[in-house]
């Protein structure tokens, strides 16, 4: 299957349509934020580069940056360093 960057890949067509790794895959990281210096991250994302560079004044992650990346062999944790340096990933703590 061939995938774009342009509206027509990003619209969600439902939860019926996702796939059981994808709904493990949310379930799995429920809580997890990005964080700097203990606060939460604005992390902005966008499909492509060019986006990232013009709507977002070239901060933050593109689907098709994370991906060459990840063709690169990357992990997860490379990723989001290599888009956002001095971050980490941390639980989001909800008191009662």
């Amino acid at each position: 299957m061939i995938w774009g960057d342009t509206p027509r890949w990003q619209a969600y067509k439902g939860i019926e349509t996702e796939t059981g790794s994808t709904l493990a895959a949310v379930e799995e990281t429920a809580g997890i934020v990005l964080s700097h210096n203990g606060a939460v991250v604005e992390s902005l994302y966008a499909a492509s580069d060019q986006i990232v560079r013009e709507v977002h004044k070239g901060f933050g992650m593109s689907q098709n940056g994370a991906n060459q990346l990840a063709q690169q062999q990357y992990n997860y944790q490379q990723i989001l360093a290599h888009f956002y340096p001095g971050t980490r990933l941390a639980w989001l703590q909800f008191s009662s």
